[in-house]
């Protein structure tokens, strides 16, 4: 079964709490010492090669991520949404 997103402005700004409350957009970049960010306004998903995969239960699903971007050189990081969403679905109780 693929994976599919919630892509509401609610559950964007869920990510966006998310990826704030782990310093993925407060701390410096660490190629270039930027500190303005961008988050990408899409998901994306790294699909497994293998046959185990230990962040789903469909054994040849990807791991969906959001990307953040350094404004200054460009830099891209990787965040797993999965992650993301324990912490967002903690935080709200």
């Amino acid at each position: 079964m693929p994976i599919t997103f919630n892509y509401t402005p609610e559950y964007f700004k869920d990510i966006q709490e998310a990826l704030n409350a782990s310093g993925a957009l407060s701390k410096p970049c660490h190629r270039c010492g930027g500190q303005e960010f961008g988050i990408l306004p899409d998901f994306y998903e790294l699909k497994s090669q293998g046959e185990l995969n230990i962040f789903s239960n469909d054994l040849k699903a990807g791991i969906p991520f959001a990307v953040v971007f350094c404004a200054k050189c460009g830099f891209l990081n990787l965040h797993s949404i999965g992650i993301l969403e324990s912490k967002t679905l903690n935080k709200k109780g």
